[in-house]
């Protein structure tokens, strides 16, 4: 490959990525922009299906404005990338180095000595943070919800095998079970429900959300709780508590599953809102 560009110490490595994203099945395109509109051109532009991958290839790690400018705006605008620095395992790095890359929600990849390559450092896909409203209220719950965030939020790569947003919304899901048997049993302690705190623990996570949302099992003169929407919406949720488990056939399966996971999680969040001032409201 001609680079323009690209210093020629730093050509060796840059080749050396290429070969490893098009193994990923990445098209590559070399110095090239990633939309008009966005001046800086990386060393390198991988492809596939709606993903960007963004990669600066240098022989001696450094951050300028220029690249804070490209992180900026990419994040800025949400899109639907990962954005590396790339660099040989012997080079030296400035703990700025280091807190820039993480400011930015960029990763960082290692050739090593063997042309293997290494992520040292996952980045962050801006089209995959979820951002809390702050209309929203998590109450006694916040801790947790943060929790959540934090972990659906970590920095991860497609081209790793680790996914921290499985766990996310495990967590979520188990959250608004909680939640849901907590409204559950104060409502039999308030005299709303026509059974025992026993038969309510007894239930799984879906017979307490149908307990709960049907006013034929409450005491007359109650009224249920929860009514048909937030019924059919916790529902839902609890139907796609293994959305992450599932086997996929493609990356763009891939990619649709993981906005659905970032729907949930938003859904997941205003669940937990609705359900907190429920329980506050019994009295």
């Amino acid at each position: 490959m001609n680079y323009l560009y690209t210093p020629k110490e730093a050509q060796g490595i840059a080749d050396t990525v290429a070969k490893w994203l098009k193994r990923h099945k990445y098209s590559i395109e070399y110095e090239a922009p990633l939309r008009d509109e966005i001046e800086y051109c990386t060393t390198l532009l991988g492809k596939k299906n709606q993903l960007s991958i963004l990669v600066e290839v240098q022989k001696k790690p450094y951050w300028d404005r220029g690249l804070n400018q490209l992180a900026l705006e990419v994040c800025g605008a949400g899109l639907n990338l990962e954005f590396f620095v790339a660099t040989e395992r012997d080079a030296d790095f400035s703990g700025v180095f280091f807190k820039n890359l993480d400011r930015c929600q960029v990763g960082l990849l290692i050739v090593e000595e063997d042309e293997t390559v290494t992520i040292e450092r996952e980045p962050r896909n801006p089209a995959l943070m979820v951002r809390a409203n702050p209309d929203l209220s998590f109450g006694r719950k916040k801790r947790e919800v943060v929790g959540c965030l934090a972990k659906f939020n970590a920095p991860n790569s497609s081209l790793s095998g680790e996914n921290p947003r499985k766990d996310a919304l495990r967590d979520m899901c188990e959250l608004l079970e909680l939640l849901t048997e907590e409204i559950a049993v104060k409502a039999v302690r308030k005299g709303y429900l026509k059974c025992t705190e026993d038969e309510i623990t007894d239930k799984d996570w879906n017979g307490q959300i149908d307990k709960l949302g049907s006013q034929k099992t409450y005491v007359a003169g109650k009224t249920r709780v929860l009514d048909s929407s937030l019924r059919s919406d916790l529902h839902s949720f609890r139907g796609g508590r293994n959305l992450l488990n599932h086997k996929v056939r493609s990356k763009r399966e891939e990619q649709r599953r993981q906005r659905q996971a970032l729907d949930r999680m938003l859904m997941g969040m205003r669940l937990v809102t609705e359900l907190v001032a429920i329980h506050s409201r019994l009295k």
